[in-house]
């Protein structure tokens, strides 16, 4: 499983006349967080996009779970 730092309770719903997309909520607040498309359906700039989002996320989730980060540098 693909272990992200992140949750967020959602809710899904499709509409039977959309087969390529569905539609994603906020489960507490039914506020709409925006559609979801086939992954397969998405062009080589869109899967770029996704990949380059996830790799910034992955160093910015790195940065901050670093040991040197949490150290606090003291000047004597």
């Amino acid at each position: 499983m693909d272990e992200r730092p992140y949750r967020h309770q959602v809710s899904v719903r499709h509409l039977p006349h959309h087969d390529d997309t569905i539609e994603i909520f906020d489960a507490t607040t039914s506020h709409q967080l925006g559609s979801a498309f086939l992954a397969a359906a998405a062009s080589r700039e869109q899967i770029r996009s996704v990949q380059a989002a996830r790799s910034a996320a992955a160093r910015r989730s790195a940065t901050r779970t670093s040991p040197a980060c949490s150290r606090s540098s003291t000047a004597t």
